[in-house]
């Protein structure tokens, strides 16, 4: 398992890329456009984990509602993704069928992959690309030096959830990365970027 990426709802894209570089130092990458009506620019923090900056692409598109209902309630964050080798297993055990996504990148070349979510924001999802961890570490090995940071990230350090605590381990199962649960409302309340200053602490 490894910590993925972090959706995060915005009104403009160059207006967040802007401020994620005022405020944390950190570069905007490449992004694309998905079927489900959202556009998106990426913030790569290591060759395979990133942010992904969403906007409102086509209204009436399935995650466009999504992203608007973030944003009005004032709560961006759309929840947290975990990369696995098997996503199938991963399927099997929650009693979850996979479903399939696409994106057309800036390129335009088309990226897929397999998720298995809970259908809330309140637990993270599951993720599995067409390529294998490694196989996109290798690819990506740059990618973190195309967005030119004014720091040097190295991945997601944490993450810090809220809901039910039991209900968040049982979903997530046997898993070796940092997550942290708190009270208060369900979802992702805030994580960490490691850099070699020290950590970015996002909320």
């Amino acid at each position: 398992m490894w910590f993925d990426h972090v959706p995060i709802a915005v009104r403009d894209l160059d207006e967040a890329c802007g401020r994620f570089r005022r405020d944390y130092g950190l570069g905007c990458g490449d992004g694309g456009r998905h079927s489900q009506g959202t556009v998106s620019r990426t913030i790569p923090v290591s060759p395979t984990e990133y942010l992904e900056l969403l906007a409102v692409d086509d209204p009436a598109g399935e995650w466009s509602a999504d992203v608007t209902a973030a944003l009005e309630r004032g709560e961006p964050m759309l929840g947290w993704s975990i990369e696995v080798d098997d996503i199938d297993a991963v399927a099997a055990r929650l009693g979850v069928a996979p479903e399939r996504g696409t994106v057309v990148l800036e390129d335009g070349t088309l990226g897929t992959w397999t998720t298995v979510g809970s259908g809330d924001d309140e637990l993270p999802f599951f993720i599995r690309y067409a390529r294998s961890h490694e196989e996109r570490a290798a690819a990506n090995a740059d990618r973190v030096r195309r967005a030119a940071h004014d720091c040097q990230p190295r991945g997601i350090a944490w993450v810090e959830a809220g809901g039910d605590p039991r209900r968040l381990r049982e979903w997530v199962g046997d898993c070796p990365l940092d997550v942290r649960t708190v009270g208060g409302r369900p979802g992702l309340h805030r994580f960490a970027v490691r850099t070699e200053a020290g950590e970015i602490v996002i909320e």
